[in-house]
């Protein structure tokens, strides 16, 4: 059965969201927070890319047929946008600013996780066919 890559998939999308819209900590509080407050920009969108990018080349392995997978790919993008609208939102509480250049570094994600699993989004799922009792039929 393969309903567990859809649950892991929504745990994750659930886990990623909560990240983002929820307080940020302080670089100095972080191992390493000297050197992440120096380097922040190129910290903060390389992990934008590198999540997104993976996500979208992790969602290719869900169970869906290929004419439906672009939803995936419409869904992490529309993500990437909607949360960024909730920081702007939440900037009172979450002390985050949602900026369109995260949006913009969150699509370059999903394209590079597309450009990298290709062969996987590109791939037919095909299902056999089975009768009541658990055969395939002849």
């Amino acid at each position: 059965m393969t309903s567990w890559k859809w649950g892991v998939w929504l745990a994750f999308s659930l886990y990623w969201t909560w990240l983002l819209v929820s307080p940020t900590p302080q670089p100095e509080d972080l191992p390493l927070g000297e050197y992440i407050q120096q380097q922040r920009f190129l910290f903060n969108k390389s992990i934008h890319v590198g999540v997104y990018a993976l996500w979208t080349l992790a969602s290719g392995f869900l169970p869906l047929p290929v004419r439906y997978r672009w939803l995936l790919a419409a869904f992490i993008m529309g993500h990437g946008t909607l949360t960024e609208c909730l920081q702007y939102s939440l900037r009172e509480w979450s002390h985050r600013e949602g900026q369109l250049i995260d949006v913009a570094f969150d699509h370059v994600g999903v394209f590079v996780g597309l450009i990298l699993g290709w062969k996987i989004w590109s791939r037919s799922d095909r299902v056999e066919p089975t009768v009541s009792n658990g055969e395939r039929p002849v």
